[in-house]
């Protein structure tokens, strides 16, 4: 790596709490990465509980990208799981993301 490389800025912190995400229906949530390098560098995300897209694929230089985390409960209950992303001579980044699966509730008042 060389020392003139910058690192590239990711918009979500090391721990990420996406919340309350409704039992079988897809929850996103946006965040962008910066490379502020003359040079595009490639990168890809590896993922089990929780997903990134676009997943693989190329920074531009000097540019902002897009990405959405997605996340999609089978069950009500708590989900930890951890996203690594590689960037092409950096060292891996772990972000560990959790999120709560819930059931959807009606409330009715009755007079």
């Amino acid at each position: 790596m060389s020392k003139y490389k910058k690192p590239i800025e990711l918009s979500i912190p090391d721990s990420y709490e996406l919340g309350f995400c409704p039992v079988a229906r897809r929850s996103e949530h946006p965040f962008t990465i910066f490379n502020p390098n003359a040079k595009p560098l490639t990168y890809l995300f590896k993922f089990t509980e929780f997903g990134v897209s676009p997943s693989k694929g190329v920074l531009l230089p000097n540019s902002y990208s897009q990405f959405k985390v997605d996340f999609t409960p089978r069950e009500a209950s708590v989900t930890v799981g951890t996203v690594i992303l590689e960037v092409e001579g950096e060292p891996q980044r772990v972000v560990k993301l959790s999120a709560v699966g819930k059931y959807p509730f009606i409330n009715i008042n009755l007079p």
